[in-house]
Order: C-alpha cells, then structure tokens, then sequence
C-alpha cells in the first residue's frame, strides 16, 4: 500500500462531511488491488485516518482480530448517521460510554494519567495559594521594584 496522504489514496478526516461508508468502500477497493489479506487490511487501515482517531480505532473488536470485515461493521455503527442530530443524541452517548467502559486500560496508561495529574494539581494549587494569599509575592516584587529604582537613581542613564 502507498503512504497516506498521496495520490489516490482514500484518507478519511473524521468529520461529518467526510461519509465513513465512503471511505471505508474506497479504502477496501484499493486494499484488494493490492492482494491484503483481512488482517493486513484491518492493520493497514488506520494509516489513513487521523492519528487522533487512531487509538479509538485499535481499540475496536475487528481491529484486534485483524477482521476487516467486523471492524468495518463496528465503524459504520459508530459513524452510521452523520446528521448533527443523532451524532449527539443521548442514546449514542449512553452507547459509548457503555462500550468504552468495556475496554480495559492498562497499567502504563494509569501511570501516565496519574503523572500527569499529579503535574496539573501541583500548579492549580499554587495558583490557588497565589490567589488567596498573593503578599509573599507582592513583597518579593516590591522588593526588586525598590533596588531596581535605586540602581536607576545611581546610574547616568536619563529616565524619561
């Protein structure tokens, strides 16, 4: 198969305009041209979408199988109506939390979201304390302000 994003390649964006069903024909076409097998198509498939789309996509039943044919039927159940009103309706929420909530996360991925965490609460809790007792910094900044004037008093450098 050719690199994404050349000539004649089908590429799906992800966004409503862009029919999944579409993709998914073109894509298959062009994957039977060049003799794949399921699992080869199934794999290579995700070369041709966006990489923020890529992560979800693996995650599909079909695609760990390395069954085409599944993780297209999975995919135009997900994507299978792209009117604004049924891609944000309730029913399609409750639908995928439900099937996200299947998938399991693994150990390197909890670290990650722990680290990173423990990174963001660190800083929302010193902007809070600045928030809330602001004269440690206030005295700091006066501080420096008072010598900078003073160096600037001493100096032959004009103020203007």
């Amino acid at each position: 198969m050719p690199p994404p994003r050349t000539n004649r390649v089908p590429h799906f964006s992800g966004q409503a305009s862009d029919p999944i069903h579409d993709f998914l024909c073109e894509y298959e076409e062009y994957a039977d041209s060049c003799s794949l097998t399921e699992r080869q198509k199934a794999e290579t498939v995700i070369r041709y979408i966006p990489f923020s789309l890529r992560d979800f996509w693996k995650s599909r039943n079909g695609y760990a199988a390395g069954n085409c044919a599944n993780l297209k039927r999975e995919l135009l159940d997900i994507y299978d109506d792209t009117s604004a009103q049924s891609r944000h309706s309730e029913q399609k929420l409750v639908d995928f939390v439900r099937q996200s909530a299947k998938l399991r996360r693994c150990n390197k991925d909890v670290q990650n979201y722990y680290r990173e965490f423990l990174v963001l609460s660190a800083l929302a809790l010193a902007v809070l304390v600045l928030g809330l007792w602001p004269a440690p910094l206030v005295q700091t900044m006066e501080a420096t302000v008072q010598h900078l004037l003073q160096q600037l008093a001493v100096s032959k450098i004009p103020v203007v």
